[in-house]
């Protein structure tokens, strides 16, 4: 019986500390603002792009915006400051892509 208590009260554990994690990557991300062209963009090997754009680099994490490599070079990033939407739109034909 002991066993399966502390099975459960593990598991709980792991879920709240889970949603503690998310929340502060939201919080984290939900002040970011950004308006431009992107300058470059690398993927990392869990397919987080890194953009740069005006100068400033910006991590995208999958698990909040998933992108799934549509980024390139030249496109347009907009992220409004307290959104969590990215407005994406491909430089090569104007089609937009809204990520939220």
């Amino acid at each position: 019986m002991k066993k399966f208590f502390f099975i459960g009260v593990f598991i709980l554990l792991l879920f709240a500390s889970a949603i503690y994690h998310y929340n502060n990557l939201v919080r984290k991300n939900y002040s970011i603002e950004f308006n431009g062209k992107v300058e470059k963009v690398i993927y990392s090997i869990k397919g987080e792009p890194t953009v740069s754009i005006n100068g400033k680099t910006f991590d995208l994490p999958v698990n909040l915006w998933d992108f799934n490599h549509k980024i390139e070079k030249g496109d347009s990033l907009i992220k409004s400051k307290d959104s969590m939407v990215i407005k994406l739109i491909k430089y090569k034909t104007g089609q937009v892509i809204f990520c939220n």
